[in-house]
């Protein structure tokens, strides 16, 4: 693990961007192609907004959701609708957004299509970004649920239904068996209330703790 701690957003955004910018050049100059696995949240919007004004190859590119609420994609509390927003530039270049609910009034008939979308991955290079949250969850992988549960062991559905403390509680997240695929995965958190959930995140078995056993390469972006 890679602990990178920087005194405030906009110096962990560039921070994090040139790592992330070199990575995708890279998997794009072998092979043609790569995916970024993304969520959700207040604190990585700035970081996709940066990103979305990069000189990339935006046809190369295509991105897809590690969780969200089973809202409709206009609904303001969407993944979707704060990366369409954020990524604007980026779409209009070419980039490819998935949505992960496209069936709102049917879930199983959205999870069997979105899994046949996010099959992609299994051949495809992909960088990931996750979030923490104050409970410790990552993507929508919760403490004490037993719908997260299914998803945080290594041979997981690569989708799965999740419920959250708190409202909308029905959530859709990748499992572990999708993250533990990613060339590189990027863990970004803010607040020092977190990095103290952050540090006893292995002796509780916090979901964030567990999910990051599975992994190889990874590092932590922080800011106080």
């Amino acid at each position: 693990m890679l602990w990178i701690e920087k005194s405030n957003l906009s110096e962990l955004i560039q921070t994090l961007g040139e790592d992330w910018v070199c990575q995708t050049h890279s998997l794009i100059s072998s092979h043609g192609k790569v995916a970024w696995l993304l969520s959700g949240g207040s604190t990585p919007r700035p970081f996709y907004e940066w990103l979305s004004k990069q000189d990339l190859d935006w046809n190369s590119i295509q991105l897809f959701l590690v969780d969200e609420r089973m809202v409709a994609a206009h609904d303001a509390q969407s993944n979707e609708r704060m990366l369409r927003e954020a990524f604007g530039p980026a779409l209009e270049k070419g980039a490819v957004l998935h949505s992960m609910v496209s069936i709102l009034g049917n879930p199983d008939a959205n999870l069997a299509h979105t899994a046949q979308v996010y099959a992609v991955l299994n051949d495809m290079p992909f960088l990931c970004l996750l979030g923490m949250g104050q409970d410790g969850h990552t993507a929508s992988l919760f403490p004490n649920d037993t719908h997260s549960e299914i998803g945080l062991v290594s041979d997981s559905p690569a989708l799965l239904f999740s419920r959250s403390p708190n409202p909308p509680h029905q959530r859709m997240s990748v499992g572990v068996s999708v993250l533990k695929q990613a060339i590189k995965t990027y863990v970004l958190f803010a607040g020092e209330a977190k990095k103290n959930v952050w540090i006893n995140a292995p002796k509780e078995k916090l979901p964030v703790a567990r999910v990051l056993e599975h992994l190889v390469v990874w590092s932590v972006y922080f800011t106080p």
